[in-house]
């Protein structure tokens, strides 16, 4: 316990100078000076959790070792879990971060004194709410892409011929056209009707036939057999 204890009172001071959120405009190299700093300090800060997980663990009491864990996952969590939890620079970060421990050093007070748990503080209830809507995001994210991975992969297998139908070309042969894009070609024109290719006049607007399936060796035959428009 007392290793505990002293744990929590150097987090304590760590947490007092905890990194504020990166400023807009900063050149190449005071940005590198930023994000050196921040990650000294985050390497600090698991240099002071990474005991007082051990120390943690020791402890009988099933509640008050659930709930120190729990602290210690809200101080580890300080970059992007406690998003939601800060309100400001890095004095709302260090204002969580202390209501956090505070909490977890009022648990071990109340332990020793055989008193039940308090209730978190109103930093603390910020910080664990936080931390839950952002696993809840990252769960919605991961469980999105898992069901968009195997529908890309049918796409890119055939979804070259999705929404396409078999067309007849002028030449008798067959080709893929987007659904519902398909008009008589001006070769099946019965000769003799005003407006075709041997005829006079324009060309009547034709409502577009929808191909839903590949033709068969009779519909190719049939197609086949269809009179030029030319005299």
């Amino acid at each position: 316990m007392a290793t505990l204890a002293d744990t929590f009172g150097k987090l304590q001071r760590h947490v007092r100078d905890v990194p504020g959120a990166r400023e807009r405009g900063l050149d190449t190299e005071e940005s590198v000076a930023f994000t050196a700093a921040r990650q000294t300090w985050d390497q600090k800060l698991e240099d002071l959790t990474a005991p007082a997980r051990i120390a943690v663990g020791v402890l009988r009491d099933e509640a008050l070792r659930a709930r120190l864990y729990q602290s210690l996952d809200l101080l580890d969590s300080w970059q992007s879990g406690l998003e939601y939890a800060y309100r400001g620079g890095a004095r709302s970060r260090a204002w969580v971060l202390r209501g956090v421990l505070s909490h977890a050093v009022e648990c071990v007070g109340a332990w020793q004194r055989e008193e039940p748990l308090p209730e978190p503080n109103h930093a603390y209830s910020e910080a664990l709410e936080s931390l839950e809507l952002k696993r809840e995001e990252h769960e919605a994210t991961a469980k999105a892409e898992a069901e968009y991975r195997p529908e890309q992969r049918a796409q890119a297998q055939g979804g070259h011929t999705r929404n396409r139908v078999v067309c007849p070309s002028p030449g008798g042969s067959w080709h893929l056209r987007p659904r519902g894009t398909f008009t008589l070609p001006m070769h099946a024109v019965r000769p003799g009707v005003p407006g075709d290719a041997g005829g006079r006049g324009r060309t009547p607007r034709r409502r577009p036939t929808a191909w839903s399936a590949p033709p068969t060796s009779a519909a190719t035959d049939a197609a086949a057999s269809i009179p030029s428009a030319r005299p």
